[in-house]
């Protein structure tokens, strides 16, 4: 059964994608909506008419205003089932979302930390270079007053 949804779903979204790009714009996705046998696939799988046309924004999980085939295929299969209120889609996706952030976030902090790790290395190393010679001068004074 999950693999004649997710055969269903690649029509709905093939045939949807009427540029070819292997993307879905709103307005692909808006006209795909009217047409009877789109309706029809998604009806199938459990996804009513009022129900896929909020599904767009919904399943636009990087916030890029398109569905790629992945973004299209998972969202609708976490759409389905028993919990398919639209809410509850809606914060999956809204929690999925965050989760990317929260992603992109830990990044760029470890990017910055890693960079401030190596200025730091470098700082220090620079300092122990230049303290060689001050280093031999003070043990070279200290070497004579104990003579």
């Amino acid at each position: 059964e999950h693999d004649a949804t997710c055969r269903k779903l690649a029509k709905v979204f093939f045939d949807a994608d009427k540029d070819c790009n292997g993307v879905l714009s709103k307005e692909e996705f808006r006209q795909a909506l009217e047409e009877p046998a789109t309706r029809e696939r998604l009806m199938d799988i459990g996804i009513d008419g009022p129900g896929a046309a909020a599904l767009f924004d919904i399943l636009d999980i990087d916030g890029s205003a398109t569905l790629d085939g992945a973004e299209f295929v998972e969202g609708v299969l976490r759409s389905v089932g028993q919990a398919q209120n639209k809410d509850l889609i809606g914060l999956r996706c809204d929690i999925w979302r965050s989760s990317l952030s929260v992603n992109e976030e830990v990044d760029l902090v470890h990017d910055f930390l890693i960079n401030r790790l190596e200025e730091t290395t470098k700082r220090v190393e620079t300092l122990s270079e230049d303290a060689v010679p001050i280093l031999l001068k003070a043990a070279e004074v200290m070497q004579s007053k104990l003579q």
